[in-house]
């Protein structure tokens, strides 16, 4: 697996706690793929653990948005269904193909950018506007 980049930080302990836990998820579940054992359970459990943690965490968000009125909720919101659509997608791809490679790429790849460009571009501002 590639090093994963920095995890920006927002300001907010349990905010950032949670980026973290998803930066495990991710490197949890690039360990298994690239181990040589048959370990489809345990990249199945993984790939829960990471769905159920990443709604956790935009409930959270969500829920200190809410509470602060924050006008940029509708947007926020918005980045937070998407990516859970795709990342459910790419499970139930994985769960029917097994293919790794691709689940690889997207747990290596395109899953950290996209945490890395959200906490930059939406939860710092997040933070920053009800801090």
């Amino acid at each position: 697996m590639s090093e994963l980049p920095a995890i920006p930080m927002t300001g907010s302990g349990r905010i950032d706690d949670e980026h973290t836990q998803l930066y495990a998820h991710f490197q949890t579940i690039s360990q298994y793929i690239h181990e040589n054992t048959d370990n489809e359970d345990a990249i199945s459990v993984a790939l829960t653990n990471l769905i159920s943690d990443l709604r956790a965490h935009f409930e959270h968000e969500e829920d200190v948005m809410r509470k602060a009125a924050y006008a940029g909720m509708s947007k926020h919101q918005s980045d937070h269904l998407k990516i859970l659509n795709e990342v459910q997608l790419m499970i139930m791809n994985w769960r029917q193909g097994k293919d790794n490679k691709k689940l690889a790429h997207e747990i290596e790849e395109h899953l950290p950018q996209w945490l890395h460009e959200h906490i930059l571009k939406r939860d710092i501002q997040l933070v920053q506007n009800i801090t």
